[in-house]
């Protein structure tokens, strides 16, 4: 017998479950021009699938399953085919949330409690973060509103140009997956949680905000969330911008042969879809960004 993480309930096996949904990582593959992800890791190492674990039963499984299909097929997807821009106005927004719950427990859950990422952390950290969890859990069990600030930022052109973002890099927006759950030890201890999907920053306020900079972006407030003064504070813009040099410095170890041939792959093709050739094309096209 094995315990669900979520349910606690003691089952006869456990679903093997991507923290990352799955879909991501199927885009990813499908619209890269090789036909395969880069481990970011060892970024010569072909990568298959993202990263996962037993962690559901089949029951739990099934209800986050429910809202991941909303959001594959209602935001990513337009997100993906439209350079970045969805209508906020066409979005479910009890859906759409309860899927930001889905993802955001999965996310602290695993930072909290699996080796490869907690040895970081104090013991008093993982405890509180079990509680950020557990909360987390409660709302999602009762279809409530996100218990901490959480915040959607679209990585796009637009978001650049109205100044929502101070960085523009479309590698970095497109093609990168990262789940990161940060203490300021500066800050009171302040905790941020961090899941970039492509085109997509979803910040997560866990622990010991007292105040913040955000102007616009925050779910619960979908009134204000497509406002056009919306402004990013600058610990979330210093994440980004150490992210997005860390991605130079990964894709700086692809030989230039490989990049190279994906280029030429690429042209090959009547029409470039999104995906890394373009995104490549895109940063060719703009001033590069220097940290």
């Amino acid at each position: 017998m094995e315990k669900c993480k979520f349910c606690l309930e003691d089952k006869s096996s456990l679903q093997i479950s991507h923290i990352i949904p799955k879909f991501v990582y199927n885009w990813m593959k499908k619209t890269a021009t090789t036909g395969r992800m880069r481990d970011g890791r060892n970024v010569n190492q072909p990568a298959q699938d993202g990263y996962k674990t037993r962690l559901l039963c089949s029951s739990c499984e099934n209800d986050f399953s429910a809202y991941e299909s909303y959001f594959a097929n209602f935001v990513f997807m337009p997100l993906t085919k439209n350079d970045g821009f969805i209508s906020h106005e066409e979005i479910n927004w009890q859906k759409f949330n309860m899927f930001i719950l889905s993802l955001l427990w999965r996310a602290t859950y695993i930072m909290a409690n699996t080796k490869e990422t907690n040895k970081e952390y104090y013991e008093s950290e993982i405890e509180e973060f079990n509680k950020c969890a557990n909360a987390i859990k409660k709302a999602f069990k009762h279809k409530e509103s996100l218990p901490f600030k959480t915040f959607f930022v679209p990585l796009n052109k637009h978001s650049y140009q109205s100044g929502v973002i101070d960085i523009e890099d479309y590698v970095y927006f497109e093609r990168s997956i990262a789940i990161n759950l940060r203490v300021d030890d500066e800050n009171n201890q302040a905790s941020t949680l961090y899941i970039k999907l492509p085109y997509i920053l979803i910040v997560c306020e866990l622990l010991n905000f007292k105040s913040n900079n955000w102007q616009g972006l925050e779910l619960n407030k979908e009134e204000n969330f497509n406002s056009p003064d919306s402004k990013v504070p600058n610990h979330v813009e210093s994440y980004l911008k150490y992210n997005c040099t860390s991605c130079y410095e990964i894709a700086s170890e692809i030989p230039d042969s490989q990049v190279d041939k994906i280029m030429k792959m690429a042209s090959k093709k009547t029409s470039l879809e999104n995906g890394t050739a373009t995104a490549i094309l895109k940063n060719r096209n703009r001033k590069k960004y220097s940290s």
